[in-house]
């Protein structure tokens, strides 16, 4: 089953964009003035270079225009090629913004960067993720960190550590106030 606005436009940074939502079998609600749309089964949304998958999307309409997904949740981002993934996702559209928790992993395949945190935070306008919490992460081969913040700025892909962060590359050890 779907429901097809063309999918084409700008990404989520807009709320002008249409989006295209499939799933093996969507229920909508009407109830108390608003509408809610319970996707299960390949639930997809798209729009534009943008996609969140799940087992389950609750995606509410009539103005306040959010989404919770739920089990093997997945943003991609095909412009940046930014993958977040986890066990529970909410997105709110006029916001701009998605938040994941229960085992959230970014990963950025083009720098070969991998973060997992408690909880990871994507602000569409800024184009940055937000890895709070017991963050670790891992590019290539040789370099590890942790903290308990990271920010990633996908515009000029920089990665700042936070929180007594240490820093460990090819068996040295290093620790500042940020990295």
């Amino acid at each position: 089953v779907s429901t097809n606005r063309d999918p084409k436009g700008p990404s989520f940074k807009t709320n002008e964009s249409p989006i295209h939502v499939q799933a093996d079998r969507i229920d909508y609600i009407f109830k108390d003035s608003k509408e809610v749309a319970v996707c299960t089964g390949n639930a997809v949304f798209h729009q534009a270079a943008d996609s969140v998958s799940a087992d389950r999307i609750e995606i509410y309409g009539k103005g306040e225009n959010k989404a919770f997904c739920y089990k093997n949740v997945k943003i991609l981002n095909t412009t940046n090629d930014m993958h977040i993934s986890g066990e529970y996702a909410e997105y709110f559209k006029k916001e701009r913004y998605a938040k994941v928790t229960e085992s959230p992993v970014l990963r950025v395949p083009k720098d070969k960067v991998v973060i997992h945190a408690r909880v990871m935070e994507r602000f569409l306008d800024d184009e940055k993720a937000i890895a709070t919490g017991d963050v670790d992460i891992v590019k290539g081969t040789n370099l590890r960190g942790t903290g308990q913040r990271a920010v990633y700025t996908v515009t000029n892909r920089v990665l700042e550590l936070t929180g007594e962060p240490v820093l460990y590359r090819d068996g040295d050890r290093y620790a500042a106030n940020t990295i």
